[in-house]
């Protein structure tokens, strides 16, 4: 069994604020995957999903702002796109230049459409006063939001065009950023694509909750644009920014992190219906981790046919059962899933035997305030090899022998 960095495995034995439980099952566990779902039915599809906080569509679902105009020719659209975005990536991080599919002779090629991230989940933020709104592309992987824009640089102004760009010229709350005059930046993706502009003021929009004055956001000009963003007007940053970026204060983090608190939350829903965003207390309250309460729940149905037994003397175990007269009783396997290592626990870790077998408790207990470390105990670790090494700055885990 591999171990992983004392810095980051002592945060996570000890006091872990990023950890997975679960009871073993031959299921893996994905991350950033697109799901291309098949529609038995040959009715289309309604829109369905949540209609509170900022909400978010699948582009090519039947909440998209487009409709339903995409064709079947979608999937595989999706996977050419994954792929070669993977292989951008990659390619940057190796400084390979050399990404194309197959057979395209596509040496110094990059993938120009649909671009960052497939920017397949779109959220709707107003801009400016009167408010517009613009559809959005969802990126926590960057912090600079931006909208598609027509800045003026004559006088008089031209008139509002194209319904797709943002002109601060015609919104009474527009002004110039701080950084004025040398506003002009450039953001670049890990996939080569790129938008720029210059950085202005105004008060967006953000779901039906939130209006936030003097916002500052990148207008980004048109053809200054490598890609096609599809349906985006331009991306929502949730990212954070490096300490060291010359525009670290405009990410939308920081300068809202007296309204939010820098906290939120976000479920992507699939292509058939919506999903959100939510921030600050909100996030709190309409994303709830209670580890233990799922961890519970679960172990309560896996034990249901043994007879429940009172809590714990202190009250602190809940969930208990009377497990007297039967032999060899199957105590559920649990699995600690941390980044780059699965902990597999020994059935003496994931109970307690408070009175001979006539009260066994799952050996967890719910934190007090939800702001509480999530700890494992040492009970937990019986029945595991734990070397610290400290020079190499390495934890491993292992079975042990004890």
């Amino acid at each position: 069994m591999t171990g992983s960095s004392a810095l980051m495995a002592i945060g996570h034995i000890l006091m872990c604020y990023t950890l997975f439980f679960s009871f073993h099952a031959n299921k893996a566990l994905g991350y950033g995957a697109t799901v291309v779902e098949s529609n038995k039915s040959h009715a289309p599809p309604s829109c369905t999903g949540t209609t509170t906080g900022l909400r978010v569509v699948h582009k090519y679902g039947p909440c998209s702002p487009s409709g339903l105009k995409k064709t079947s020719a979608v999937v595989n659209q999706i996977l050419a796109q994954d792929k070669l975005r993977v292989r951008a990536m990659n390619s940057r991080l190796h400084n390979r230049r050399t990404i194309g599919l197959e057979g395209e002779g596509t040496t110094g090629t990059y993938l120009q459409n649909d671009l960052p991230g497939a920017g397949n989940f779109l959220v709707s933020v107003g801009f400016g006063t009167p408010l517009k709104d613009f559809n959005l592309a969802l990126d926590t992987g960057s912090y600079v939001t931006w909208v598609q824009c027509e800045p003026c640089t004559e006088s008089p102004c031209p008139q509002q065009q194209n319904a797709s760009l943002y002109y601060p010229s015609f919104s009474s709350t527009s002004s110039n950023a701080p950084c004025s005059p040398e506003c002009n930046y450039t953001q670049p993706y890990l996939d080569k694509s790129e938008s720029g502009g210059t950085f202005v003021l105004d008060t967006v929009s953000i779901g039906q909750d939130y209006q936030i004055p003097e916002f500052i956001f990148l207008c980004a000009v048109p053809d200054k644009q490598i890609g096609d963003f599809g349906e985006a007007n331009g991306i929502l940053g949730l990212g954070l920014a490096s300490s060291d970026d010359d525009f670290a204060t405009y990410s939308l983090a920081t300068q809202t992190a007296n309204l939010f608190g820098r906290v939120f939350c976000h479920c992507l829903p699939s292509s058939s219906n919506s999903g959100y965003v939510y921030f600050g207390e909100k996030a709190r309250e309409q994303c709830p981790f209670s580890v233990y309460l799922e961890l519970s729940q679960e172990f309560d149905r896996l034990m249901s046919e043994f007879p429940p037994a009172n809590p714990s003397d202190d009250g602190v175990l809940k969930a208990c059962y009377n497990l007297v007269d039967h032999d060899n009783p199957a105590i559920p396997e649990m699995v600690l899933h941390f980044e780059n290592l699965d902990v597999y626990l020994d059935q003496t870790a994931v109970t307690w035997k408070g009175n001979g077998m006539s009260q066994v408790c799952f050996a967890f207990a719910a934190k007090e305030d939800e702001g509480d470390l999530t700890i494992i105990g040492n009970h937990q670790q019986q029945k595991l090899n734990i070397l610290f090494n400290i020079p190499d700055q390495r934890l491993e885990i292992g079975p042990g022998k004890c």
